[in-house]
C-alpha cells in the first residue's frame, strides 16, 4: 500500500478543488469567512462555519461543498483528508481505513491503496468473509467478459477523453454493457466515481446532447 509523502501538520489545510473550505487531520470541515452579494446589491460577510457531514449508503461521511468552478459537489471526508495532508502517488488510487471503521477519518487511520489491496486488507486483516452475492458478482460470474482491472482501465480511458466504442471493441463487449456500468446498474460493488470520469469526456457529452434532442423531437 502506498502512503505518499505526509505534509507537516498545520492545523487546517485547504480542500483540493474547493479552496474556500478547510479540513483538519481528523476530518472536521469548515467554510472560511466569505463575503456575498445580496439580491439588493449590498454585501454581507458570512462567518466561518463548520460543515456537518452525512453518511452515505456505504457508511462513509460526505460533505456538500461549492468548488472552485462554482459547482456544488459531494466529497468523501476521508479522501479530502488524505488529499489535503499527503501528496497522492496516484489520484485514481483507493483509500483504506486501517481499523476498518469507515467513520474514523483520522489521517493516521488512512492510507492510499489499490482496489486489490483494499479487498485483501478487509479479508486478511479485518477477518471479513465474502458474501454469496459477492461470489456471484462481477468477474466471478461464469459468463463475465470483464475483470475488475478492466473497470479501472475504463475509468482512465474516459478521463483521457476516450470513447465507449473504442473501449468496447478492445474488450470484446457491447457499448450497451458499458453504459449500464456507468449508470450503476451492474458492477455496483466496484466503487468508482463514474461521474468524475465522464464529466469532461467530449464523446459522452455529445451523446447526451443527441439524446436530449431526440427527447425534444419526440415531444414536438
Amino acid at each position: 500500500m502506498e502512503n505518499g509523502s505526509v505534509a507537516p501538520f498545520e492545523g487546517w489545510m485547504r480542500i483540493r478543488g474547493c479552496n474556500r473550505y478547510l479540513i483538519n487531520n481528523i476530518g472536521i470541515v469548515k467554510r472560511t469567512s466569505i463575503t456575498i452579494k445580496k439580491k439588493t446589491g449590498t454585501f454581507t460577510k458570512l462567518p466561518e462555519m463548520v460543515i456537518r457531514p452525512w453518511l452515505n449508503q456505504q457508511g462513509y461521511y460526505l460533505v456538500s461543498l461549492v468548488c472552485d468552478d462554482g459547482n456544488e459537489r459531494n466529497k468523501t471526508v476521508h479522501r479530502a483528508v488524505l488529499e489535503a495532508f499527503t501528496t497522492p502517488p496516484d489520484y485514481s488510487l483507493h483509500i483504506n481505513h486501517k481499523d476498518g471503521n469507515k467513520t474514523n477519518n483520522n489521517i493516521f487511520n488512512l492510507e492510499w491503496c489499490t482496489q486489490a489491496e483494499n479487498v485483501k486488507h478487509a479479508y486478511s486483516v479485518l477477518g471479513r468473509k465474502p458474501s454469496l452475492t459477492a461470489l456471484l458478482t462481477g468477474q466471478n460470474r461464469l459468463n463475465s467478459k470483464l475483470k475488475e482491472s478492466d473497470l479501472y482501465e475504463l475509468f482512465s480511458h474516459l478521463k483521457s477523453d476516450g470513447s465507449l466504442n473504442s473501449f468496447a471493441k478492445q474488450k470484446g463487449v457491447s457499448t450497451n454493457l458499458l453504459r449500464h456500468i456507468l449508470k450503476g446498474n451492474i458492477w455496483k460493488h466496484i466503487r468508482i466515481d463514474w461521474k468524475d470520469a465522464i464529466k469532461d469526456n467530449k464523446y459522452l457529452r455529445y451523446s447526451a446532447v443527441l439524446e436530449k434532442e431526440k427527447e425534444l423531437i419526440s415531444v414536438n
